[in-house]
């Protein structure tokens, strides 16, 4: 008994899945994302010091961001009647965060900042758009393979962070539309 209370309770405050809900109209949330088509990502990376070699890997980034956004709002695939077009611009900044006794970097930041714009497919008229950061860092080690393994992992769980709240941001842009 004591374990449906706090169901009780939030049914009674109004909440609504973001997501979707049993018994849903046609129309609503999900089926307004399904229909976006997602332009390959663009990505420019910036080293904000010389010590730090800017490696390549925008492009996988890009891929990343736009496969996780694909399978999160298109699961079906391609939208064969498109209403939206999503563009996003991505910028990844690195930057030594620790330095040694010995002027060495020991860890390194890793920000990316996603600008991003849906459009309306016909029109192309910005009908919402937004920013998303995410940060994280790792350790460099002394063996070349374990750096890239884990700039690699950071680069990997960034974008999927992105990713994630742009979908959060445009779920909740359609939830608003559905309502009023």
């Amino acid at each position: 008994m004591l374990l449906l209370l706090p169901l009780l309770l939030l049914a009674a405050c109004g909440y609504e899945p973001l997501h979707g809900r049993i018994g849903a109209p046609a129309g609503g949330t999900p089926a307004q994302m399904e229909r976006v088509v997602i332009d390959p990502v663009k990505v420019e990376i910036e080293a904000r010091e010389r010590l730090l070699t800017t490696t390549t890997g925008g492009e996988r980034v890009g891929q990343l961001i736009r496969n996780a956004l694909q399978d999160n709002l298109a699961p079906r695939g391609k939208p064969k009647e498109p209403l939206y077009r999503l563009k996003i611009e991505v910028t990844e900044y690195r930057q030594s965060s620790i330095i040694s006794v010995t002027d060495d970097a020991t860890r390194i930041s890793i920000q990316m900042v996603a600008v991003y714009r849906l459009e309306d497919w016909r029109s192309e008229e910005t009908v919402y758009s937004g920013r998303s950061r995410a940060i994280s860092a790792y350790n460099i080690l002394p063996a070349d393979y374990g750096n890239i393994a884990a700039e690699r992992d950071t680069r990997a769980r960034l974008a999927s962070e992105l990713a994630q709240n742009i979908r959060q941001a445009l779920g909740v842009f359609f939830r608003r539309q559905t309502a009023g």
